[in-house]
């Protein structure tokens, strides 16, 4: 299997599938192993939207709805202590230490604490981290490398956000997807891929560039990073959706004068249109 080489990524708490994902005694059940819990965990399966609460150590089944074979687990809360999931479906916690050192990054906090009572809704928040180290008691999912300004407190819908970062550095290996169609709708880039699987898990990210093309509209050069974590070979669909916010904010700091709707040009993505107001 190829990998995405990217420091970052290492913070992106996503499930993974076993080599037998189903290996419990139902068609639709995974097994999840969890071991060093010191608290509650809370999991979402985000294409059902279903989540699942994980209280000690041992042996869960984690159903999924009949019809649905690729699901995709994330570590959403987990009460002061660093989880990961491993390609095994093994869920292990442990504490972590962070240190005081302030190299601030934003990220987007999953679920945090908002209330909806209407469906869908927003539910994730930006927050400013000291660092990096601080977003994985969170597991939030880090958008820009620095304090999230205009961003701060901002709540939006749980969808991952883009990651704004210099393009240059990356080194980004993926495995093979096409991707069918895509459409900018209000502040998120909904996109519809192609891929091998059927029985796991599809980890995917999309990065920004840090630096705006100067073209008219300007433009705003991007790369999809995706990691299978599927045996099956059958041909299947998934449908992702980005957060374009940190677009929006990086766009307001590159050029504060700009006033009333704005356009960023994505590309194959399309016009990413918003208010600058």
């Amino acid at each position: 299997m190829k990998f995405i080489h990217f420091f970052l990524l290492a913070f992106f708490l996503m499930a993974c599938n076993s080599n037998d994902p189903k290996e419990s005694s139902s068609d639709n059940t995974i097994l999840l192993k969890a071991s060093g819990l010191t608290g509650n965990v809370t999991l979402f399966e985000s294409i059902s939207e279903t989540s699942y609460e994980i209280v000690t150590d041992g042996n869960y089944d984690i159903n999924l709805p009949s019809n649905q074979t690729i699901y995709n687990l994330e570590v959403i809360q987990t009460d002061q202590q660093f989880c990961s999931i491993s390609q095994q479906l093994d869920l292990v916690c442990d504490s972590i230490v962070c240190t005081a050192d302030y190299a601030p990054v934003c990220a987007k906090n999953p679920l945090a604490g908002v209330v909806c009572v209407t469906s869908p809704c927003p539910t994730d928040r930006y927050l400013t981290y000291g660092n990096a180290c601080n977003t994985l008691v969170d597991n939030a999912w880090i958008a820009l490398r620095s304090e999230c300004g205009g961003l701060e407190d901002v709540i939006a819908f749980h969808q991952r956000p883009t990651l704004v970062t210099n393009l240059a550095l990356l080194d980004i290996v993926t495995d093979n997807f096409q991707i069918n169609e895509s459409e900018i709708i209000d502040d998120a880039v909904k996109i519809e891929f192609s891929v091998t699987g059927g029985c796991g898990s599809h980890d995917f990210t999309m990065f920004a560039d840090e630096v705006f093309q100067e073209n008219d509209p300007v433009q705003l050069s991007n790369v999809i990073g995706y990691t299978k974590h599927d045996d099956c070979d059958e041909q299947v669909t998934i449908e992702k959706e980005f957060d374009l916010l940190p677009i929006k904010e990086i766009f307001r700091r590159a050029y504060p004068n700009a006033t009333g709707e704005q356009t960023v040009n994505l590309g194959d993505f399309g016009l990413y249109q918003f208010s600058n107001d």
